[in-house]
C-alpha cells in the first residue's frame, strides 16, 4: 500500500498542514535515503507515564489550568523525553540511523498533526519501529504502530525483540480496556485499536 494513512479518508487523523507536513518530508531525504531508519516510537505527552500521573494527580486538575500543564511536562512530559533520548544515543553509539522524533516539536502544531506528520515520515524512512516500553499506552506510538502494520514495517521492542502484528494489536487493545475502567482519556487509542482490527481482520476477545 502506497497511499498515506491520512489519504484514506479517516477524518480523525487528517490534517490542515497537508502540504507544509509534506515539504518537511520532503526534505529529510537530503540526509535519509530511502527507507533505512529505525524509527524511535516514543510516548511523549501520553503512555503508561501519562496514565499513572493521571491516576494519581491529573485527574483532580482541570485540563486548561496552568497548574494542570506544567505538572504534565514536569512529571510526564520532560521524563519520557529523557528517556527516549537516552536510548537514542545508544541505539547511536552502535551505530544505527535512528530518527528520533523528541528533537523536533513544532511551534502551533495539534497533536493530530504531529502525528500525521510523523506517520508520513514512517512511511517514507523507517526500516524498523524501535518501540519504547509502555508505548500501547500512547495515542501516538498505537498510531505510529499502525502505520506500520499498513506498510509492512517491524516493529520490536527496546530490547530488540520483534513485536507481531498480533501481539501490538493485543497490547492496544488491553492498554484501551484498562484506561476505559479508569475513566483515563483513550478516545484516539480506541480509533486506532478500531482501524488496526480492520487492517487485521482479527476482532478484540472479550
Amino acid at each position: 500500500m502506497n497511499r498515506n494513512v491520512h489519504e484514506r479518508r479517516e477524518p480523525a487523523f487528517r490534517t490542515s498542514l497537508q502540504a507544509d507536513t509534506k515539504l518537511l518530508v520532503d526534505i529529510l531525504e537530503v540526509a535519509v535515503p530511502g527507507r533505512c531508519a529505525a524509527y524511535l516510537s516514543t510516548p511523549i505527552t501520553t503512555g503508561l507515564r501519562f496514565v499513572n500521573w493521571y491516576l494519581k494527580i491529573g485527574r483532580d486538575l482541570k485540563p486548561e489550568s496552568a497548574t494542570y500543564r506544567r505538572r504534565h511536562r514536569e512529571q510526564v512530559i520532560l521524563p519520557n523525553l529523557d528517556e527516549a533520548r537516552n536510548l537514542v544515543r545508544e541505539l547511536r553509539t552502535k551505530g544505527w540511523f535512528v530518527l528520533d522524533p523528541t528533537s523536533f516539536e513544532p511551534v502551533g502544531w495539534s497533536q493530530n498533526q504531529y502525528r500525521v506528520f510523523w506517520g508520513d515520515v514512517i512511511e517514507r524512512y523507517a526500516a524498523r519501529l524501535v518501540m519504547m516500553d509502555g508505548w500501547e499506552y500512547s495515542a501516538g506510538c498505537s498510531f505510529e504502530f499502525l502505520v506500520a502494520v499498513r506498510q509492512g514495517i517491524h516493529a520490536y521492542s527496546a530490547d530488540g525483540r520483534l513485536i507481531s502484528t498480533a501481539e501490538g494489536q493485543h497490547s492496544i487493545e488491553a492498554a484501551v480496556a484498562f484506561m476505559a475502567e479508569r475513566d483515563v482519556p483513550a478516545d484516539f487509542n480506541g480509533a486506532v485499536a478500531e482501524l488496526l482490527s480492520s487492517t487485521t481482520g482479527v476482532r478484540a476477545k472479550g
